[in-house]
C-alpha cells in the first residue's frame, strides 16, 4: 500500500479477499527480462509455481495462462476441461481460448474434453463452423473420458449442444 502511495510503479487491484497488489507492466517486462537472463529456465517454474497457486487460490483462469506459460499441458488440459463451463458463465472464456491455441493440436485432437473446451471457444467467438468439427470430435471420443469425469463431461457436452444450436439460430435444436 505504501509503494502505491508513493507510485513506485505498483497499483492496487480489487481481489475476492480484499486488495492485491501488481506491478505496472514496463516493470514487469523489465524483471521478467532480467529473470530471462540471469537465470535461464526459471520462468518455467515459477509459472508452475504461479498456477499452483492460483489453483489452490481458485482462479481458474489465472491458473490456465501460467500452465501453459510453464508448458504444463497435463495441468493445462486438466483445468481446461473443469472449468470451462464456469470460464464461459462468467465471461471469461476468451482467456482459454489464448491458452488452448497455445496448445499441441495432436494432443486437442485426441482428448474430448479438450476438443470439447476449444470447440466452446470458438462458438463462443461466434466461429460456429470452425467449432462443430471439433464438438463432433469430442462426441466421437467420449468413451475415452476417464470413468471419473464421464458424468461431468455428459452434462458439458449437452451445453455445448445447446449453446452450438442457439448460435444457429436453432432453438428447437436446443429444447
Amino acid at each position: 500500500a505504501q509503494l502505491e502511495r508513493e507510485h513506485a510503479l505498483v497499483s492496487a487491484v480489487d481481489g475476492p479477499d480484499g486488495p492485491w497488489h501488481r506491478c505496472h507492466p514496463l516493470l514487469r517486462e523489465l524483471l521478467a527480462t532480467r529473470l530471462r537472463h540471469q537465470m535461464p529456465g526459471e520462468t518455467q517454474r515459477l509459472h508452475r509455481r504461479a498456477a499452483d497457486w492460483y489453483v489452490g487460490a481458485g482462479r481458474p483462469g489465472d491458473a490456465l495462462r501460467h500452465a501453459a506459460l510453464a508448458e504444463a499441458w497435463d495441468l493445462a488440459a486438466e483445468l481446461a476441461a473443469a472449468h470451462w463451463l464456469p470460464l464461459l458463465l462468467d465471461g471469461e472464456i476468451a482467456s482459454l481460448r489464448g491458452v488452448l491455441e497455445g496448445y499441441p493440436p495432436a494432443r486437442i485432437a485426441d482428448d474430448a474434453e479438450l476438443a470439447l473446451a476449444m470447440a466452446v471457444t470458438r462458438f463462443d467467438a461466434g466461429e460456429w463452423e470452425a467449432g462443430l468439427p471439433l464438438l463432433e470430435r469430442a462426441e466421437a471420443l467420449a468413451d475415452q473420458v476417464p470413468l471419473e469425469h464421464a458424468a461431468d463431461f455428459g452434462v458439458r457436452l449437452a451445453v455445448a449442444r445447446l449453446l452450438h444450436a442457439r448460435m444457429r439460430g436453432r432453438f428447437a435444436e436446443a429444447e
